[in-house]
């Protein structure tokens, strides 16, 4: 009988308990003279929930199936996906170290939570034999990488709550199922009913169901009020499949893309369409009361910034000359100059595109 991997439940608290060791880890695997451009090895939350897991499954004393019953699942739902199996196609060497574990005490498969709770019990155990630093070397040279990812497209089946009831039944969200003709999403709600949290837990699954495939889910978040990037809160960032090193800070230095368009190529009815979206736009920041004579003047700057820049894509730089340029010699400033004045001050964006965000290459210096 085949174990069903596609529903396992974390147990209450796993990810959090296994983070020293995760630490224990990346130090050890860490350069002390790294060279200039390297970066330094951070595992996800997945790669050392597998770790555990595997080292648990490696001792071959008997199992205690009562200890085994006594693990608490997850009250957050907090799931294994089956991509955590899947990982360089090993999802049958599981089924196969979980039956030669536990084959004389376990005689129905289809128990509920049965599997779960062994995934958790075989992880927690894992994690208490390799804080022992003798354990976790030993471990560690005898141990050796797998080859690649798993080419198949992660099927984005979330589970985003429960329907009030008896029965507890779960509110699923499948987003790249063939029968949905759409997958547009809008988040609505008054303050404190949970839209964070939502977009968070969307996101979680994201990451979890795809990050260890070919085809990464990868997100754009703009967390203006820092709910998930102040410092305070970092430990989101393992939730969600990634490290530090994903934190983009204007404040620091400039977000690493130019955000203009390219028209190199474009006809000039396409630009002429967008300076007047753009400039409608600009003139929504900061309360800028605008006149028809402005609004237009100002999308007239925009055709004039890509023309003396040859369709390629402009910067606020210039395109504060350009309006400049355009003003009545009685006029030198008016609402439009001070908005696009303080967008070239704050340098809040490159003047190119720095970074690939279909997939992140990081190369180190020999």
């Amino acid at each position: 009988m085949k174990l069903n991997f596609d529903d396992l439940r974390q147990a209450e608290g796993l990810l959090d308990m296994v983070m020293p060791l995760k630490d224990k880890i990346e130090a050890r695997l860490s350069l002390e003279n790294a060279p200039e451009g390297c970066k330094m090895p951070s595992l996800t939350g997945n790669q050392i929930l597998r770790i555990c897991m595997i080292a648990g499954f490696s001792m071959a004393e008997p199992r205690n199936l009562a200890e085994v019953r006594e693990t608490q699942l997850s009250r957050q739902n907090n799931r294994f996906y089956s991509t955590f199996f899947n990982r360089n196609n090993t999802k049958a060497l599981f089924e196969a170290l979980i039956k030669l574990r536990y084959k004389d005490i376990v005689d129905d498969w289809e128990e509920p939570r049965i599997a779960s709770r062994i995934i958790a019990y075989e992880a927690q155990r894992g994690f208490n034999y390799l804080m022992d630093d003798a354990n976790l070397n030993s471990f560690l040279f005898a141990s050796s990488s797998g080859r690649g990812l798993s080419r198949s497209i992660p099927e984005l089946d979330l589970i985003i709550g429960h329907y009030d009831g008896e029965d507890e039944m779960e509110a699923d969200l499948n987003l790249n199922s063939r029968s949905i003709p759409n997958a547009q999403i809008i988040i609505a709600g008054s303050t404190g009913s949970g839209k964070s949290n939502l977009i968070s837990v969307i996101i979680q699954q994201f990451r979890n169901l795809s990050s260890e495939t070919a085809y990464p889910v990868n997100f754009l978040l703009f967390d203006y009020k820092g709910e998930f990037s102040d410092p305070a809160n970092r430990r989101w960032l393992t939730y969600f499949d990634t490290d530090a090193s994903a934190l983009l800070d204007p404040m620091d230095k400039p977000l690493p893309f130019n955000p203009f368009k390219d028209f190199r190529g474009k006809s000039q009815a396409e630009l002429n369409i967008y300076s007047t979206e753009l400039a409608s736009a600009l003139g929504a920041l900061d309360n800028v009361v605008m006149s028809a004579k402005m609004s237009s003047r100002l999308s007239e700057a925009i055709v004039k910034a890509y023309a003396h820049n040859q369709k390629a894509p402009i910067t606020f730089e210039k395109l504060l000359h350009a309006y400049r340029g355009l003003l009545p010699k009685a006029e030198t400033e008016d609402s439009i100059t001070a908005v696009l004045s303080q967008l070239v001050r704050n340098r809040l964006f490159d003047t190119e595109d720095r970074a690939n965000w279909i997939l992140k290459i990081v190369r180190c210096a020999n």
